[in-house]
């Protein structure tokens, strides 16, 4: 699919399927993988504190270039966090993969 995380979800579709998800109901069929896409992006955005704390920002940014370093970040962040990130990063994986490309 073109862009699974690049075009949007219908806004109505991706509210519901929260609502849903919110009350802890599996979803019915979903036609559109952009909703499931969007509604991703929206959990990320509305974390009550971001994947990466604003305290790791520059450690972050400074090791951008450096893998060793960038582990390291990585592997300093809180337990949770870090946990998170590396499920997310394994997930894009997954669409970085030639079959699944036009992320």
């Amino acid at each position: 699919t073109e862009g699974i995380f690049r075009v949007p979800g219908d806004i109505d579709e991706v509210n519901a399927l929260k609502v849903q998800m919110d009350r802890w109901e599996l979803p019915g069929e979903i036609l559109d993988p952009h909703v499931p896409g969007s509604l991703l992006k929206l959990w990320y955005r509305e974390l009550y504190e971001p994947l990466i704390p604003p305290s790791y920002y520059r450690r972050c940014v400074d090791s951008y270039d450096n893998p060793e370093a960038a582990i390291a970040v990585v592997q300093s962040l809180p337990e949770i966090n870090r946990l998170v990130l590396c499920y997310l990063l394994n997930f894009l994986q997954v669409f970085a993969r030639s079959e699944n490309s036009k992320v």
